[in-house]
This record gives C-alpha cells, sequence and structure tokens, in this order.
C-alpha cells in the first residue's frame, strides 16, 4: 500500500497531447475514480500508472519511488482490464495463482493465497472450472482475485465493469466497494459512466479533453462543479441550463431568462454576484430543484414534451424559453404528455456559470 503522486503528468502521441499537466495526489488506501467521457485521457493516465504507456513529462511517484521509467512488474502494481484477460487453457486457480509463480513461493503458500482470495470473493465453488464455463461477474471476480493475490501496493481498475449488464454491475460495484474495505489498498479507478464514479469513490477526478476538470468527493462534485462541464456530465438526467442576465430589482437580484420571465436570486448571493450585474451568463439548476407544483412564489407554466416513468420517480421533460429541460417528479403527481403544468424553482440550489470560460461563479 503506498500512495501515488502525479506531478504535472503528461502524454503526447506525436503532436496531439493526449494528458496534460495532471497534477494528483492520491492518498495511501484512497479510493479514486477517473471519469470521465470518451477520449478525455482517463485510460491514458492509468496506463501511465500502470508503466503500459511512457510518460511524456512531468514526474509519477508510487510511494517515495519515482517510477517514471520503471518496467510494470517494478512498480507493485495490479490490474484489472476490461476484458478479464483470463488464460483459457487454465483453470481458475491456476488463473488466480499465475503472478505469484515468480515470486519465490512454495506450492503450499500459492495454494493458500489463492484459497484465501477465492474466499474473499466468493468463488470457492469454482476453482476447478476453466474461463468458458464463468458468467461475465464470476470472469471479473476471478481477475479480481488475480489482483488481490498478488498484495501490490496499488490496484488499477480500466472499466472493469463496461461489459456486464446493468444487474450485474450493481451487484459489482457493491463487491469492488466491499473488498476495499476489508483489503484497503491505493485503488486507482477508470470509468466513463458517472454513476460508479459517484457510488464507488472516496474523490472522483473529472477529466476532459485531457487535463483534470474537478477533484473531490462525490457529494461536492455533484453539489458544487466547478465548471459547466462538470455539471453536465455529473449527475443524470444533466443538469438544467438557461442563458439569461442578471439584473436588478429594488434591492435585490433576479435572474432574467431570455427575455422573458425573472426568477429571484437568494440574497444571500447578492455580494458574490453583484459584481457580474448585467452580463449574459448561464443559470444552472439540477432538476431536483424544480417541481410540478404552484407551491413557491415564483412559478412558470410549461407544456409537458416527454414523460419518463423511472418506477420510484418520473422524469418529465419540456422546453423553457428555447431550452430543454427536465425535473423529477413523484410518480402519482406525474402530468401526462402535451399537459400544461406549473413549474416552481427553488434558487437555493442555483449555479451561475461564465460562458466565456464555462467556469461556475463562486458565492
Amino acid at each position: 500500500m503506498a500512495p501515488v503522486s502525479l506531478v504535472s503528468l503528461g502524454k503526447a502521441f506525436g503532436s496531439i497531447e493526449a494528458v496534460r499537466d495532471i497534477d494528483l495526489e492520491i492518498a495511501d488506501n484512497e479510493f479514486v475514480v477517473l471519469v470521465g467521457p470518451s477520449g478525455c485521457g482517463k485510460s491514458t493516465t492509468l496506463r501511465m500508472i500502470a508503466g503500459l504507456e511512457t510518460i511524456s513529462r512531468g514526474e509519477l511517484r508510487i510511494g517515495e519511488t519515482v517510477v517514471n521509467h520503471l518496467s510494470p512488474g517494478e512498480r507493485d502494481i495490479a490490474m484489472v482490464f476490461q476484458n478479464y484477460a483470463l488464460y483459457p487453457h487454465m483453470n481458475v486457480a491456476q488463473n488466480i495463482a499465475f503472478g505469484l509463480r515468480h515470486r519465490n513461493l512454495s506450492r503450499a503458500e500459492i495454494k493458500a493465497a489463492v484459497l484465501d482470495a477465492a474466499r474473499l470473493l466468493d468463488i470457492e465453488a469454482l476453482l476447478d472450472r476453466r474461463p468458458k464455463a464463468l458468467s461475465g461477474g464470476q470472469r471479473q471476480r476471478v481477475a479480481m482475485g488475480r489482483a488481490i493475490v498478488r498484495r501490490p501496493k496499488v490496484f488499477l481498475f480500466d472499466e472493469p465493469l463496461s461489459n456486464l449488464d446493468a444487474k450485474l454491475r450493481a451487484q459489482m460495484r457493491i463487491e469492488i466497494k466491499r473488498l476495499h474495505q476489508r483489503v484497503p489498498t491505493t485503488t486507482i479507478f477508470v470509468t466513463h459512466d458517472q454513476v460508479e464514479a459517484m457510488t464507488m469513490a472516496d474523490r472522483v477526478v473529472v477529466m476532459n479533453n485531457g487535463v483534470i476538470e474537478q477533484v473531490g468527493t462525490p457529494l461536492d462534485v455533484y453539489n458544487k462543479p466547478a465548471t459547466r462541464f462538470v455539471a453536465e456530465f455529473i449527475g443524470s438526467p444533466s443538469m438544467n441550463f438557461f442563458d439569461g442576465t442578471l439584473e436588478a430589482q429594488g434591492e435585490d437580484l433576479v435572474f432574467r431568462i431570455g427575455n422573458g420571465r425573472a426568477l429571484p436570486v437568494p440574497r444571500a448571493r447578492g455580494s458574490a454576484y453583484s459584481k457580474h450585474f448585467g452580463k449574459r451568463l448561464t443559470l444552472g439548476l439540477r432538476p431536483e430543484a424544480l417541481s410540478v407544483s404552484d407551491a413557491s412564489d415564483f412559478t412558470i407554466e410549461v407544456e409537458t414534451k416527454v414523460v419518463e416513468p423511472l418506477g420510484v420517480e418520473t422524469i418529465v421533460y419540456f422546453d423553457l424559453a428555447g431550452h430543454p429541460a427536465s425535473v423529477r417528479a413523484a410518480p402519482n403527481r406525474a402530468p401526462r404528455a402535451g399537459e400544461t403544468v406549473p413549474l416552481s424553482f427553488d434558487m437555493t440550489f442555483m449555479h451561475l456559470i461564465d460562458p466565456e470560460d464555462g467556469s461556475v461563479i463562486p458565492y
């Protein structure tokens, strides 16, 4: 177990910079998730940590050791891949034990290590089977077992759940989190799925176009996004965005959506937002900050376009001043498509975004 330090880390493929100036400190035993869309640089960053990609510039430390020029085998890491990478001619026990063969361990020690990992992952009954006789979830457990027995300083996971169906993904998320609790090890997990990032991470690293947009706990990243990209990428449905202007109305501030109605800005935000008075800005509100009701002092009537029942909640889609938006509704209070309903806004959850650089204005 060891901390991992990335200092101005970069990777270029010819003239293309895949990763630029990554600075990240990962604590000992911390579970960090790198998340972002395809091509954002998250897998390239993981592969540099693993030693599978050369580092173009910057410094990478595992513990106190600079590992830029060390081979993967010298870094004391274990990696779990998306495609499991199991040997089809070996049974489960042999696959798990494969990484221990060159560690000068006795057969008894290897057998004990394999059994410990199998018990931890609940695959003892599968040790004599070959990979073709296993389900996707079982194969992923075997791949994890092969990593566990090595007792590495760092676990690396490269989108390990992408090939599983929705139910298995949810189950394996719990299994990996439980494993980390039982065997605390510095863990770096790469995914494009923001649900995986939010549910598994101690800290989330949101990447875009080869750079880090924001680092924080799942709730910090969700509730206090630093940029429009983070606000839009984290959360499902995505945050709603409305272009408009910050205006004065008596002693208060309001946000006017386009040329339409004005939404009251909480007075507590006045000092932080006053310097942006009169400027074109973007208002961000998550779907749960809106409600299909006339319970608040301010409502707007909208026509529902699409209604999406999800069981525990219903997502209602509509247009407001030319902006597509959504709201979460209780199943027993959801309107029908085409129905005109009152929409209330809870502006205590508002975010103001500068459209010039995409940054969220702090308050």
